[in-house]
């Protein structure tokens, strides 16, 4: 591969977890003596792509990449075989379910004239369905920058790094698809109670735009992807779902308070006892790989 002088980065993130990916991975081409352009998709994007390299992140959401990914490899300019690199970030890493999370992107963008020789997953903190330990999201921080430079290191070698998705999860990619109309669904139940001081911040920082201000009350449109951002960003915690509350954290999600926290924590338990069972497999395969 001709060596990378200049990288875009395109990411997607709600809570923030895959926006600090981002960051990681932009601070290890830098070191490498590349240029780079970070996006956050939020809103209308209208950004003009011209790096030699195209990196794509985003969280998972129900098995795929969220909606907004979708949107932008869709419209984006023709690769012209341009190399790229796609990145997923989940709660529960590499494991049933996630495994075909990145197939539909890779294949839209080699569609589309890209080259995807590198796909990868990263494991944070998970804001959904159950908090993890403070140790545990620990360990998942600190092992950010060691992680952000083994993938920069192989990106730039060039040399093919791609992953054979389990059969089931290839079909589960399909059937979760429903998601993205459920989110629909999702975002219009959302109300905010009388706590709501009117403030617009769920408004103003809606990566989908999808929140309005009517009479200091926000209302919620119909281009939800269950981000989850305006109801643990809320200051006043008056954002509620009508659907599926157990996939909301009773405690909250904050990213930074959790990375604040971590600095605190200094010994670790083996990755083998800090991230126990089946729904953790994913999680302890990732850290033990890098000696925890």
């Amino acid at each position: 591969m001709d060596v990378i002088k200049t990288a875009d980065i395109i990411y997607f993130s709600g809570t923030g977890g895959t926006a600090k990916v981002a960051l990681a991975l932009e601070k290890e081409l830098i070191k490498n003596n590349i240029t780079v352009n970070t996006y956050e998709l939020k809103g209308e994007f209208k950004e003009e792509i011209q790096g030699d390299l195209l990196i794509i992140l985003f969280p998972v959401y129900a098995a795929n990449a969220p909606k907004s990914i979708d949107e932008w490899v869709k419209a984006a300019a023709f690769g012209k075989g341009k190399k790229s690199a796609v990145i997923s970030v989940s709660g529960g890493g590499e494991m049933i379910f996630n495994t075909a999370c990145r197939l539909s992107t890779i294949k839209s963008l080699a569609k589309n004239g890209y080259d995807v020789f590198y796909e990868e997953m990263f494991v944070m903190p998970t804001n959904c369905l159950m908090a993890n330990s403070d140790e545990l999201n620990a360990m998942l921080l600190n092992v950010l920058p060691q992680k952000a430079h083994k993938a920069v290191r192989q990106i730039i070698t060039g040399n093919l790094h791609t992953k054979k998705p389990l059969i089931i999860d290839r079909l589960i990619t399909k059937v979760m698809l429903i998601e993205k109309y459920a989110s629909k669904l999702f975002g219009k139940h959302l109300t905010a109670n009388d706590d709501c001081n009117g403030c617009s911040l769920c408004a103003d920082n809606c990566p989908r735009n999808n929140i309005i201000m009517k009479n200091q009350k926000p209302v919620f449109n119909g281009s939800c992807v269950i981000c989850l951002k305006c109801i643990y960003s809320c200051p006043q915690k008056a954002i509620m779902s009508k659907y599926i509350k157990s996939f909301i954290i009773k405690e909250g999600f904050n990213i930074n308070a959790i990375e604040e926290k971590a600095k605190s924590i200094k010994n670790y338990q083996p990755a083998k006892e800090a991230a126990k069972g089946f729904l953790y497999k994913g999680v302890r395969k990732y850290l033990e790989i890098e000696g925890y």
